[in-house]
Protein backbone atom coordinates (compact mmCIF):
# COMPACT_ATOMS: atom_id res chain seq x y z
CA UNK A 1 0.00 0.00 0.00
CA UNK A 2 1.13 3.65 0.13
CA UNK A 3 0.56 4.35 3.76
CA UNK A 4 2.04 2.37 7.02
CA UNK A 5 1.17 -1.10 7.09
CA UNK A 6 1.43 -4.08 9.24
CA UNK A 7 2.54 -7.13 8.42
CA UNK A 8 1.86 -10.31 10.90
CA UNK A 9 5.41 -12.56 10.19
CA UNK A 10 4.04 -15.69 12.02
CA UNK A 11 7.10 -15.93 14.22
CA UNK A 12 7.05 -16.79 17.69
CA UNK A 13 8.37 -13.38 18.99
CA UNK A 14 10.37 -10.32 17.10
CA UNK A 15 12.31 -11.36 13.69
CA UNK A 16 16.15 -10.99 14.97
CA UNK A 17 17.10 -11.06 11.28
CA UNK A 18 15.28 -10.44 7.72
CA UNK A 19 15.41 -9.01 3.98
CA UNK A 20 12.75 -7.94 1.77
CA UNK A 21 12.66 -7.66 -1.86
CA UNK A 22 10.32 -5.68 -4.69
CA UNK A 23 9.38 -8.27 -6.90
CA UNK A 24 8.23 -5.74 -8.99
CA UNK A 25 9.41 -2.42 -10.67
CA UNK A 26 13.01 -4.50 -12.31
CA UNK A 27 16.18 -3.77 -10.76
CA UNK A 28 15.77 -0.28 -8.94
CA UNK A 29 14.61 -1.40 -5.33
CA UNK A 30 17.24 -2.43 -2.68
CA UNK A 31 17.30 -5.61 -1.03
CA UNK A 32 16.09 -3.71 2.44
CA UNK A 33 17.31 -5.60 5.68
CA UNK A 34 16.49 -5.54 9.26
CA UNK A 35 18.49 -6.47 12.53
CA UNK A 36 17.27 -6.63 16.20
CA UNK A 37 20.00 -4.76 17.20
CA UNK A 38 19.53 -2.32 14.91
CA UNK A 39 16.03 -0.69 15.81
CA UNK A 40 13.95 0.92 13.42
CA UNK A 41 17.73 1.60 11.40
CA UNK A 42 18.22 -0.75 8.12
CA UNK A 43 20.73 -2.50 5.68
CA UNK A 44 21.00 -2.70 2.23
CA UNK A 45 22.63 -6.32 1.32
CA UNK A 46 22.90 -5.20 -2.27
CA UNK A 47 25.13 -2.58 -1.61
CA UNK A 48 28.40 -2.17 1.23
CA UNK A 49 26.66 1.18 2.76
CA UNK A 50 26.42 1.68 6.55
CA UNK A 51 23.17 1.56 8.03
CA UNK A 52 20.30 4.04 7.68
CA UNK A 53 17.48 5.45 9.77
CA UNK A 54 14.47 6.68 7.53
CA UNK A 55 10.50 6.42 9.29
CA UNK A 56 9.45 6.05 5.67
CA UNK A 57 11.05 2.02 6.23
CA UNK A 58 11.02 1.07 9.23
CA UNK A 59 8.70 3.41 11.28
CA UNK A 60 9.72 1.39 14.37
CA UNK A 61 10.96 -1.61 14.94
CA UNK A 62 9.72 -4.95 14.40
CA UNK A 63 7.82 -6.53 17.39
CA UNK A 64 6.55 -10.35 18.56
CA UNK A 65 3.90 -9.63 16.07
CA UNK A 66 3.64 -7.66 13.27
CA UNK A 67 6.98 -5.70 10.80
CA UNK A 68 5.83 -2.09 10.59
CA UNK A 69 6.21 -0.62 7.33
CA UNK A 70 6.30 2.95 5.87
CA UNK A 71 5.64 4.21 2.42
CA UNK A 72 8.65 3.65 0.23
CA UNK A 73 8.85 1.87 -2.65
CA UNK A 74 11.51 -0.49 -1.59
CA UNK A 75 9.31 -1.85 0.56
CA UNK A 76 5.45 -0.67 1.09
CA UNK A 77 4.09 0.41 -2.09
CA UNK A 78 0.76 0.46 -3.92
CA UNK A 79 1.06 -1.99 -7.07
CA UNK A 80 4.35 -3.72 -5.87
CA UNK A 81 4.22 -7.07 -4.96
CA UNK A 82 7.11 -8.14 -2.37
CA UNK A 83 8.91 -11.57 -1.06
CA UNK A 84 10.36 -11.53 2.67
CA UNK A 85 12.33 -13.98 4.78
CA UNK A 86 12.53 -13.82 8.11
CA UNK A 87 14.33 -15.74 10.98
CA UNK A 88 13.88 -15.54 14.48
CA UNK A 89 16.46 -16.77 17.17
CA UNK A 90 16.06 -20.24 18.16
CA UNK A 91 18.66 -21.98 20.64
CA UNK A 92 21.16 -24.36 19.18
CA UNK A 93 19.74 -23.38 15.36
CA UNK A 94 20.23 -19.75 14.84
CA UNK A 95 21.21 -16.84 16.30
CA UNK A 96 21.54 -12.69 15.35
CA UNK A 97 23.52 -10.34 17.12
CA UNK A 98 26.48 -7.84 17.39
CA UNK A 99 29.58 -7.47 17.95
CA UNK A 100 32.71 -4.68 18.18
CA UNK A 101 35.52 -5.29 16.03
CA UNK A 102 39.08 -5.30 17.90
CA UNK A 103 41.19 -4.47 15.19
CA UNK A 104 43.59 -7.75 15.51
CA UNK A 105 44.48 -10.91 14.12
CA UNK A 106 43.24 -12.42 17.18
CA UNK A 107 39.83 -11.23 16.94
CA UNK A 108 36.79 -11.20 19.08
CA UNK A 109 34.72 -14.33 20.14
CA UNK A 110 31.42 -14.61 19.10
CA UNK A 111 29.35 -17.31 21.30
CA UNK A 112 26.62 -18.70 19.22
CA UNK A 113 25.99 -22.08 21.49
CA UNK A 114 26.42 -24.04 18.10
CA UNK A 115 29.01 -24.91 15.88
CA UNK A 116 28.12 -22.65 12.81
CA UNK A 117 27.24 -24.04 9.41
CA UNK A 118 26.57 -20.78 7.60
CA UNK A 119 27.66 -17.12 9.04
CA UNK A 120 26.86 -13.55 7.27
CA UNK A 121 28.76 -10.51 8.44
CA UNK A 122 28.00 -6.84 7.86
CA UNK A 123 30.01 -3.59 9.06
CA UNK A 124 27.38 -1.14 10.40
CA UNK A 125 29.93 2.03 10.44
CA UNK A 126 31.94 1.84 7.32
CA UNK A 127 31.03 0.78 3.57
CA UNK A 128 32.28 -2.79 3.86
CA UNK A 129 31.11 -6.02 1.78
CA UNK A 130 27.93 -8.40 2.95
CA UNK A 131 30.59 -11.14 3.72
CA UNK A 132 28.81 -15.03 4.15
CA UNK A 133 30.81 -18.48 4.75
CA UNK A 134 29.80 -21.64 5.15
CA UNK A 135 31.25 -24.97 6.26
CA UNK A 136 31.82 -25.87 2.92
CA UNK A 137 33.63 -23.42 1.46
CA UNK A 138 37.12 -24.12 3.92
CA UNK A 139 36.78 -27.56 5.90
CA UNK A 140 39.40 -26.52 8.17
CA UNK A 141 40.77 -23.40 10.01
CA UNK A 142 40.94 -20.86 9.44
CA UNK A 143 38.89 -20.37 6.82
CA UNK A 144 38.91 -17.42 4.05
CA UNK A 145 36.92 -18.48 1.38
CA UNK A 146 33.89 -16.19 1.37
CA UNK A 147 31.04 -14.66 -0.95
CA UNK A 148 29.88 -10.82 -1.23
CA UNK A 149 26.40 -10.87 -1.09
CA UNK A 150 26.66 -7.38 -2.67
CA UNK A 151 28.91 -7.97 -4.87
CA UNK A 152 28.62 -10.89 -8.38
CA UNK A 153 32.48 -11.51 -8.37
CA UNK A 154 33.18 -15.03 -7.48
CA UNK A 155 34.23 -15.81 -4.10
CA UNK A 156 37.26 -14.71 -2.00
CA UNK A 157 40.62 -17.08 -2.75
CA UNK A 158 43.20 -15.40 -0.87
CA UNK A 159 44.01 -16.92 2.10
CA UNK A 160 45.17 -14.05 4.30
CA UNK A 161 42.18 -11.74 3.36
CA UNK A 162 39.08 -12.34 5.69
CA UNK A 163 40.14 -15.26 7.92
CA UNK A 164 37.53 -16.84 10.64
CA UNK A 165 37.57 -19.97 12.45
CA UNK A 166 34.36 -22.04 13.27
CA UNK A 167 34.35 -23.33 16.37
CA UNK A 168 32.00 -25.67 18.30
CA UNK A 169 30.36 -22.94 20.15
CA UNK A 170 30.95 -19.98 17.88
CA UNK A 171 33.31 -17.80 15.37
CA UNK A 172 36.35 -16.30 16.07
CA UNK A 173 37.69 -13.71 13.33
CA UNK A 174 41.03 -13.75 12.52
CA UNK A 175 42.24 -10.50 10.44
CA UNK A 176 42.03 -6.68 11.15
CA UNK A 177 40.15 -5.84 7.88
CA UNK A 178 36.80 -3.43 7.98
CA UNK A 179 35.12 -6.43 6.65
CA UNK A 180 34.93 -8.28 9.50
CA UNK A 181 37.03 -6.70 12.35
CA UNK A 182 38.08 -3.19 12.02
CA UNK A 183 37.21 -0.88 14.90
CA UNK A 184 33.36 -0.70 14.40
CA UNK A 185 30.26 -2.27 15.17
CA UNK A 186 29.34 -5.79 13.03
CA UNK A 187 25.74 -7.12 13.33
CA UNK A 188 25.78 -10.74 12.30
CA UNK A 189 23.16 -13.71 11.04
CA UNK A 190 24.74 -17.63 11.77
CA UNK A 191 22.91 -20.86 11.27
CA UNK A 192 23.93 -23.73 13.04
CA UNK A 193 25.85 -26.85 11.79
CA UNK A 194 25.78 -28.71 15.08
CA UNK A 195 24.51 -27.45 18.39
CA UNK A 196 26.72 -26.99 21.00
CA UNK A 197 25.07 -30.48 22.75
CA UNK A 198 22.96 -33.01 21.04
CA UNK A 199 19.86 -34.78 23.03
CA UNK A 200 22.56 -37.46 24.48
CA UNK A 201 24.74 -34.40 26.03
CA UNK A 202 27.46 -34.86 23.88
CA UNK A 203 29.35 -32.07 23.03
CA UNK A 204 29.95 -30.62 19.39
CA UNK A 205 33.66 -30.70 17.27
CA UNK A 206 35.24 -27.75 15.84
CA UNK A 207 36.53 -28.54 12.26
Amino acid sequence: SSSVADLPHGLSKAPGFGMIKALTGGSAQNWIALHWKLGKYYLAPNLDQVDYSDNNIFPNPADSTVIKFGDNVNTNDSGYTYIGYFWESIPGFSKFGMYDGNNSTTGPFVDLDFRPAIVLIKNTDASANWTIYTDQQDLFNPGYRSLYLNSGDEENGTSTDNEIDFLSNGFTLRNDDTVTNDSNAYVYAAWAAQPLHNLYGCQSNAR
